[in-house]
């Protein structure tokens, strides 16, 4: 009886239908930008080392973004709690951006590492958006929510790489001036279409050690139930990056 009752709680919130689809619209944004300097980014950081070199520094590239984003998701997680999902959505997106325009800017590897780095660090657009859904939607119904987000993730995906391939041929560094672009459209999107879902009539307390992804992941690894999701998922984005760092020597 509890949870139909949550469930009434949210199907009965005001523009729950406008929501998902401002949320869709974003994630495909989102994964649509983010996709678009897959192609180039071999090229560019080719200026700067030798061709046998690349392979590594583009595996590089990528783990320094996978460990900002590691250390910084439990502190952007903790602050959309406390301020609310879009203000931290639209702050991660625009971290994107500027990563993106000091990339594409270049003039030096370590130029490269740091426009990853700010990326990194402020990667936490998905997290809030999934956390927006939690906010949102009713539980019985957040598996086709989800399951809709990862669809539209995926065509943005898909479409992402041909674009940033077809821009690319223009100049390497154009993919990463549109996806620039693209990253500021979706921050106007959720200034404008998204309605905050959190109240901040009551903040939750801050507590230090929110911000530890350390205690974090332990925290949830003792969870039996998310043991499994968590390996399945360690299995399943450990061959995509290998195969990114790869790639380019052969």
């Amino acid at each position: 009886m509890q949870d139909i009752n949550q469930d009434s709680q949210f199907v009965r919130a005001p523009k729950a239908t406008g929501a998902v689809l401002a949320i869709a619209v974003s994630v495909f944004l989102n994964f649509t930008g983010f996709t678009l300097i897959l192609p180039v980014i071999p090229f560019l950081v080719g200026q700067y080392v030798s061709p046998e070199q690349i392979g590594l520094y583009v595996g590089l590239i990528v783990s320094v973004f996978a460990a900002c984003a590691f250390f910084a998701a439990p502190v952007l997680g903790a602050l959309s709690d406390r301020y609310g999902r879009r203000p931290i959505l639209m702050l991660s997106l625009f971290g994107s951006a500027i990563g993106y325009v000091i990339f594409g800017l270049g003039g030096a590897l370590w130029v490269l590492f740091a426009g990853r780095m700010i990326d990194g660090l402020t990667a936490g657009n998905i997290s809030a958006i999934y956390a927006y859904v939690a906010d949102t939607v009713a539980p019985s119904e957040r598996g086709r929510i989800y399951g809709l987000l990862g669809a539209v993730g995926g065509f943005g995906f898909m479409l992402g790489p041909v674009a940033g391939g077809l821009l690319g041929a223009i100049f390497p560094a154009a993919p990463l001036f549109a996806a620039a672009a693209l990253t500021l459209g979706n921050i106007a999107w959720v200034y404008f279409a998204l309605p905050e879902s959190v109240s901040h009539e009551t903040k939750p307390a801050w507590r230090w050690q929110q911000v530890n992804p350390f205690a974090q992941l332990s925290h949830v690894l003792r969870m039996a139930v998310l043991r499994v999701p968590f390996a399945a998922a360690f299995s399943f984005f450990l061959p995509a990056p290998c195969s990114r760092a790869i790639s380019p020597s052969i």
